[in-house]
């Protein structure tokens, strides 16, 4: 790497800014610039191919060598570059970015030479470690050349009153870092190092909420009864008042506009199943309908003319990043992604600054991951803003000082914890640490001192219950956020379930007999989701996510060996057809995702279906395919279809209400193959109904009085049921950074 090893003395000079490689010095006019190491290599680099595009490979070879560094460590260096230099409004003024290739360093570099130093500067005296370092005491004779004084400022040197300005300048600012140091690891702690947790006592399950601008007041919904309303809390009285009356229609996400006379929020229209955007009053008035199919929560430009949104085509395998007019005028597409990559429907953040939108985003390729990336407004590029991957990521908020992002992330089979996302250096540090889940992150106050969160916990059980006498329904697992059957849970022939649980630490394959007693189902740890078997118990086929992706995977239900039956990036929705010939599943392998089927013994996969769909299932006398199908109404739930076995378009479509909670496979077929057994709810508890393919009256099958049902599957004589069930309980917690305290800062919350 001889451009790291250049031992001339020569000063790269480029606008106000020097720069001095053999000393690894930058200085803006007569005052020393800090710059982390790689950071100065990456500039040296640069500087000597200046005027030419220089390409990432280039650079990470250049600086990094051959050691293995993720592609993210360059982004990082090259934006503290960018911050350091004071690039403003123009974000190419010294760096510009090519897209898809590297960067040019467009600026007009000057070579000057530097001549011998005398003597070096002595190092600045040691300073106790106390918050306020003592101001250093100037001699009255100083030396008559400084080493690092660049050679463009020489000249100026025989002023005596020069020299003690410069040294003044570099005795303060030595003095000043380490007590800023020292301050920085003593007296300033990072936000929500430690906090304080207050629950918020409101009658019903709270789903959503959003804290005003200027911190005295908060929105929130509440779900009772399978109905939501719409509440405004003030936070210096302590007292709520309904705002909205309770509507069967979800909501996503509420949103404050800037100056707080507006509350914004995406909310579901039934008749045509889609979310749009609506706003109502902050003082009371009717609800007004601002745009269509918005399908994430919105985020206010700092200016508060625009506002961010995310939108999902499923016809297309597209998900996108948009902004809008205050009045929903002038959409623009920032970024899109498209499967495999894609961005989750959980809401962008908009920078205090203006200048960048954040959104969690994830991919499928080689296996699922999300991150956390920020778009540049004005020249829509986009970047990752940390190098970790997580297995799932919720939606990210900005503090109000730009410092960083309180995010909502999923670590393995952890629910969902809160964390501090620092930056620009990408650091991220875990905030909560507790049994309960904040899947939806967290708001930040005005101030940055208080967060407001939907706090989640989670029961899980599995159940076994006849289908001809509901009094015979017992309860067979229980366990807090052990997620048993959330992913799925099959009742074998020899009176065996297998079911996903996280009993273990994390998500693995269980197996149970109905007196309850319990083991891992190979024996060891493995991996599934969405197990089936074969009607003759034999198989056993999951959803496997592995280095190369998620794939399809079969056992023998007896030897317990597995083998891979797909190849794709994300193959889901396992089922096996009667005459155990054939494995049906979804897949993105033709870029959105739809129905395949593949030999049981492995071999070449066929595709089903066009049209965006999944969740087979299928008939007991293999003719038919019942899924989840999108045609006409790309953004919206879709419907329950019926297809051939063989493919092609639907013959039929069944009116099934989607439960939001329960997305894959809440259907199965009935034994007798002319109905299907779905998952309802009713004044906000789960059941299973049956739904005759006849239209004839729906018939409710369990009668279970609270809780929800994640899924279940019918016995091998069709006579019994297992049902995986989980109970919900939701506060509104207010977190309150006992490390940031300010008078007046912030509201008190509770008392």
């Amino acid at each position: 790497m001889t451009a790291m090893n250049e031992t001339s003395r020569r000063l790269y000079v480029f606008g106000e800014y020097h720069y001095d490689p053999r000393k690894q010095r930058l200085w803006r006019a007569d005052v020393p610039v800090f710059l982390a190491s790689r950071s100065h290599d990456v500039l040296h680099y640069l500087l000597q191919r200046a005027g030419e595009v220089v390409t990432r490979e280039e650079l990470l070879k250049a600086v990094w060598g051959d050691a293995f560094v993720e592609d993210a460590n360059l982004t990082v260096a090259i934006s503290n570059l960018r911050k350091v230099l004071r690039q403003g409004d123009k974000d190419d003024s010294f760096i510009r970015t090519i897209p898809r290739i590297g960067y040019c360093f467009i600026a007009d570099v000057q070579i000057e030479e530097v001549k011998p130093p005398i003597r070096e500067l002595p190092p600045a005296p040691s300073l106790p470690r106390t918050l306020a370092a003592p101001q250093p005491q100037l001699p009255d004779v100083l030396p008559d050349v400084l080493s690092d004084i660049p050679a463009a400022a020489a000249p100026l040197l025989k002023r005596r009153h020069f020299i003690r300005r410069i040294a003044l300048t570099m005795l303060s600012l030595a003095g000043g870092m380490a007590a800023w140091s020292v301050w920085r690891g003593r007296g300033k702690a990072e936000p929500f190092q430690q906090f304080s947790l207050e629950r918020l006592p409101l009658a019903g399950q709270p789903t959503v909420v959003a804290i005003s601008n200027d911190g005295k007041r908060m929105a929130y919904t509440l779900l009772k009864n399978d109905k939501t309303s719409l509440w405004m809390f003030d936070l210096a009285s302590n007292t709520s008042a309904e705002i909205q009356p309770p509507t069967e229609s979800g909501f996503r996400g509420l949103t404050f506009s800037p100056d707080d006379s507006w509350l914004y929020f995406v909310r579901k229209n039934d008749e045509l199943g889609r979310w749009d955007l609506y706003r109502l009053p902050t003082i009371g008035g009717e609800t007004q309908w601002v745009r269509e199919n918005v399908q994430s929560p919105i985020a206010f430009s700092p200016r508060g003319d625009q506002y961010a949104y995310l939108v999902e085509n499923r016809a297309t395998g597209e998900s996108s990043l948009q902004i809008a007019g205050l009045d929903g005028s002038a959409p623009r597409v920032l970024t899109t992604r498209k499967t495999p990559d894609f961005f989750p429907m959980d809401g962008p953040a908009w920078s205090p600054d203006g200048r960048m939108i954040v959104t969690p985003a994830g991919s499928l390729r080689p296996s699922v991951y999300f991150n956390v990336i920020g778009i540049d407004v004005s020249s829509d590029r986009e970047k990752p803003l940390s190098p970790q991957q997580w297995p799932n990521v919720r939606r990210a908020r900005w503090l109000p000082d730009g410092s960083g992002l309180i995010v909502a992330i999923a670590v393995e089979d952890q629910p969902h914890q809160l964390f501090f996302l620092s930056l620009p250096d990408g650091n991220v540090r875990r905030i909560t640490k507790d049994l309960s889940a904040y899947p939806l992150g967290a708001i930040v106050a005005p101030r940055g001192n208080t967060l407001a969160a939907v706090q989640e916990r989670r029961t899980y059980s599995l159940w076994q219950a006849s289908l001809h006498e509901m009094s015979e329904t017992r309860r067979i697992t229980t366990g807090t956020e052990t997620k048993d059957g959330l992913d799925g849970v099959v009742w074998l022939p020899d009176h065996r379930f297998v079911y996903v649980s996280n009993a273990g630490g994390h998500s693995e394959l269980w197996e149970t007999r109905p007196d309850g007693l319990a083991k891992k189902f190979s024996g060891e740890s493995f991996t599934g989701r969405y197990p089936a078997s074969s009607p003759d118990g034999r198989w056993l086929v999951v959803a496997r996510s592995t280095a190369a992706g998620t794939q399809i995977w079969r056992a023998d239900t007896k030897s317990k060996s597995w083998q891979a039956v797909t190849h794709g990036a994300l193959d889901l929705d396992p089922q096996i057809s009667p005459d155990n010939k054939w494995v049906v599943y979804s897949s993105e392998k033709s870029g959105r995702r739809t129905i395949w089927k593949a030999p049981l013994e492995g071999g070449e996969a066929k595709q089903l279906t066009n049209a965006a769909s999944e969740s087979p299932v299928i008939s007991p006398d293999g003719e038919w395919i019942a899924c989840l199908y999108w045609n006409n109404n790309p953004t919206g739930p879709g419907k329950v279809a019926l297809l051939p076995f063989a493919g092609g378009e639907p013959v039929q479509y069944l009116d099934i209400p989607f439960p939001e909670f329960a997305r894959r496979r809440f259907f199965r077929w009935g034994r007798d193959g002319k109905s299907l057994i779905c998952i309802g709810v009713t004044n906000g508890v789960a059941n299973l109904f049956l739904y005759p393919l006849d239209k004839s009256p729906v018939r409710q099958l369990t009668d279970f009085k609270t809780d929800y049902i994640s899924s279940f599957n019918l016995s091998p004589d069709g006579k019994h049921l297992i049902i995986a069930r989980f109970s919900l309980t939701t506060n509104i917690v207010l977190l309150k950074d006992a490390g940031k305290r300010e008078p007046g800062a912030e509201f008190s919350g509770l008392g």
